[in-house]
Formats: C-alpha cells, structure tokens, sequence
C-alpha cells in the first residue's frame, strides 16, 4: 500500500517544539479559556516567525493582497479543534442569534452542495463553493479565522481571480515560508489534541459554523473526549 504524499508545507521540527511548549502552557488541564490563549499564542508566534524572517531577508516581491480580494475564500478550509473553539467564542461574542441562525443556514447549504463530492471535484468548482463567512467579498470572522486562511497570501491579485475561473490550473505566486509556519502550528495544536486525547481534527470549517450556530451547542463534551465537531 501506498504511503500519503508529505505536506511540503509541514516543518515537523517546529510543529513539535510549539506543541511541546503548548502542553507546558496547559498544565495538564486543558480548559477554554486556555485553550483560546493557546490560539493566541499561535498566531502570536507565527506573525513573530515570519516578523523576524522577514526582517532578515526582505521580500523581494510585495504580496498583493488588499480589503475585498476574497479568490482564496473559495478554497475547502480544515482546521484544529483548538482553532474551532477560537472561532466558536468570536461567534459567541459578536453574533447575535438570529446572526449565528442565517450563518448557520449557509453552512448547511455549503455542506449540502458538497454533499457526495469528493475534495478533488469541489476543488474543481470552487467558484460555486464560497466559504459561509464570506459576505459582500469580505470575511465575517476575520479577525478569527483560522490559521490556514492567514498563511494564503498572492504576489499577483489577477492571477488568484484566473486560478478561481480554473482551478485545474494554478497559477497563482506565492511564499513557502509563510505556509510552512502556518501550516506547522496547526500540525503543532492538533498534536497537542492528541496528547490530551480530545477530537484533533483536520475539521470542515462550515461542519464547525454549523456546531456553534446550533442553540444545543455544548463545547464541555469536546474538553470529555467527544467527537462533536463531525468528522
């Protein structure tokens, strides 16, 4: 049998020396509040990595990126169970009911559209698979969106609109080094997960909106060990 192709994005060396320092952050008692201040500390972490890199070796190309852009939120997100939890108290906080029932509603239309589709072919159609925190081109949760979404970047805006009307082929320029820091830190909290024996992931972004938009969303029953999220 086969083994899976390796991430070319995975630093395994930098995915395990964050989780390390997350379980030492935890104390052995994961709860959601520290869980939430273990998100933090990712994205604190990687915008400093990629500071400090940066700083060293100037880009020699400006990303592209501006308010508005959104080709990259038509991509599949996954995420970490710890990175649910972030995005679950941002809804909390910020989304009235009837706000977190409507987002809900597009999660449901985003799973049903996909529904019976392999990755590969909605892949294929990304155009008609927009992300349910998408709204007039801009993100509804930006400020809490997970990790993956933070390492997508451009150094040619036209190209990301090209690659979405074909998705077969990508064209669209882009810095490893951003990836790989991003894409190790989820690895790194979804190891962190797995030591604590609670769902790790990789998870569905609009299987996670429709957790937290449901009124009998109960995250206690994540920190017992179960499977809530979906698979």
């Amino acid at each position: 049998m086969s083994q899976p192709a390796a991430n070319p994005f995975l630093d395994p060396e930098l995915a395990a020396r964050f989780a390390a320092g997350a379980i030492e952050l935890l104390r052995s008692e994961p709860t959601l509040e520290r869980i939430q201040d273990l998100v933090r500390t990712a994205i604190y972490y990687a915008d400093h990595c990629l500071a400090r890199l940066e700083a060293d070796q100037p880009l020699p190309q400006p990303i592209a990126c501006e308010p508005g852009c959104d080709a990259c939120c038509h991509n599949q997100i996954e995420l970490t169970a710890p990175e649910a939890l972030f995005l679950g108290s941002f809804l909390e906080a910020r989304f009235p009911p009837e706000r977190r029932q409507a987002l809900g509603q597009r999660a449901e239309q985003s799973l049903a559209r996909r529904a019976g589709q392999s990755k590969t072919q909605v892949a294929a159609q990304r155009r008609q698979h927009p992300c349910p925190l998408l709204h007039e081109h801009r993100c509804l949760a930006y400020e809490a969106r997970p990790l993956v979404c933070r390492a997508m970047h451009s150094l040619n805006a036209a190209a990301c609109f090209q690659e979405l009307a074909d998705p077969l082929r990508p064209v669209v320029p882009f810095y490893s080094h951003r990836h790989i820091v991003y894409v190790s830190l989820s690895h790194g909290l979804a190891q962190v997960c797995r030591v604590f024996s609670l769902q790790a992931g990789p998870l569905d972004l609009a299987q996670v909106l429709l957790f937290f938009c449901e009124d009998s969303a109960d995250i206690r029953r994540w920190l017992r060990g179960e499977a809530v999220f979906g698979s």
